[in-house]
C-alpha cells in the first residue's frame, strides 16, 4: 500500500505522525492506532487509550500489526477462516477504517474552523489596523495642511518684520537728517545772534577803559569801581594780598613844592617848613 493510499495518523495529538512511513503500527480495540514508540511511552505505565480513555484490559487490547503485508502474509493470515468470519474481519477492518477516516476529517474541520476564526480575528486585526493607518493618513494630510498654513504665515510674519525694519531703519535715517538739520540751525542761529552782544560788549569795555584812571604802565592794574571810588591805588594782578596804602601824617612834598619852599614867599633860607594845619571839628587836624 502506498502512502497516498494510507493516510493514517498517529492518533497522539502530539505526534500526529505518518504511519504508512513507520511499516508498523499498535491497533486497540477502540478503533484507535498509534505509532510504536507513542504506544510504547504511553502503554507503558496503563492500559488506558490515550485517545478516548477506554480500558484495554485483555491479551488482544492491544495488537501490534502490520501496514504493509507481503503476499505470503495475505495467504495465510485469513486462511482457514470460514466465511462468516472473513466477511466479520472485512467488516471490522472497513469500519476500523471509516471511524479513522471520520476523525481526520473532525480533527482536520477543528483545525480548520480554528484557523477560521484566528484568520477572522486576524482580519478584524487588519481591518482596524487598516482603519487607523487611513485616520493616521488623514492625520497626516492634516497635519501636513496645518504645517503648511504655519510655514506661510511664518513667511508672512518673517516678510511683515523686513519691512517693518525696514521702515524703522528709515524713520531712524529720517531723525537724524531732522537732528542733523536742528543742530546747523541752531548753531547758525546762534552764531547770528552772537554778533550784536559782543560788539556791545566791546564798546562797554572801551568806555569802561576810558573812564578808569591812568594807571602805570609798567605794572599791570585793574580798577575797580571800589578802589575808584575810595580814590585807592590800583591792586596789581598778583598773589600778594591787596593793602591798601595809607596816607603818612607828614607827606614828602614834591620837587615843585620844594622849589615854591625855597623861593622868596616860602621863608627865608630855603629852609624846610611843615605844613599848616588847623582843629577842626572834633579836634582833630586839617591839612
Amino acid at each position: 500500500m502506498s502512502t497516498a493510499d494510507n493516510e493514517l495518523r498517529c492518533n497522539n495529538l502530539k505526534c500526529r505522525a505518518f504511519l504508512a512511513t513507520e511499516g508498523q503500527a499498535v491497533v486497540t480495540t477502540c478503533s484507535h492506532i498509534f505509532c510504536v514508540p507513542c504506544a510504547t511511552t504511553l502503554f507503558s505505565t496503563s492500559l488506558i487509550c490515550p485517545a478516548c480513555s477506554q480500558s484495554l484490559q485483555g491479551s488482544d487490547g492491544t495488537v501490534m500489526t502490520t501496514l504493509n503485508p507481503t503476499n505470503e502474509y495475505k495467504a495465510s493470515i485469513l486462511a482457514g477462516l470460514p466465511p462468516h468470519t472473513v466477511l466479520e474481519i472485512a467488516a471490522r477492518a472497513l469500519s476500523f477504517w471509516t471511524y479513522q477516516l471520520s476523525q481526520e476529517s473532525a480533527f482536520q474541520a477543528l483545525i480548520l474552523k480554528n484557523t477560521q476564526e484566528r484568520q477572522s480575528h486576524s482580519e478584524k486585526q487588519l481591518n482596524n489596523a487598516f482603519c487607523d493607518l487611513q485616520l493616521a493618513h488623514k492625520k497626516i494630510s492634516s497635519l501636513e495642511n496645518d504645517l503648511e498654513v504655519g510655514r506661510r504665515k511664518t513667511q508672512e510674519s518673517v516678510n511683515e518684520s523686513r519691512r517693518k525694519d525696514r521702515e524703522l531703519s528709515k524713520l531712524r535715517d529720517d531723525l537724524d537728517k531732522i537732528k542733523r538739520k536742528t543742530a546747523f540751525s541752531q548753531v547758525a542761529h546762534g552764531a547770528d545772534m552772537a554778533g550784536t552782544p559782543m560788539a556791545t560788549l566791546q564798546s562797554s569795555r572801551n568806555r569802561h577803559q576810558q573812564n578808569s584812571p591812568m594807571v602805570n604802565t609798567s605794572r599791570r592794574f585793574v580798577a575797580t569801581p571800589q578802589s575808584t571810588q575810595q580814590h585807592a591805588p590800583f591792586r596789581p594782578q598778583s598773589s600778594v594780598p591787596f593793602e591798601p596804602r595809607q596816607q603818612p601824617f607828614f607827606a614828602t612834598r614834591s620837587k615843585s613844592n620844594a622849589d615854591n619852599i625855597s623861593d622868596g614867599s616860602g621863608g627865608s633860607g630855603g629852609r624846610f617848613r611843615g605844613p599848616r594845619f588847623t582843629t577842626a571839628g572834633h579836634g582833630r587836624p586839617s591839612f
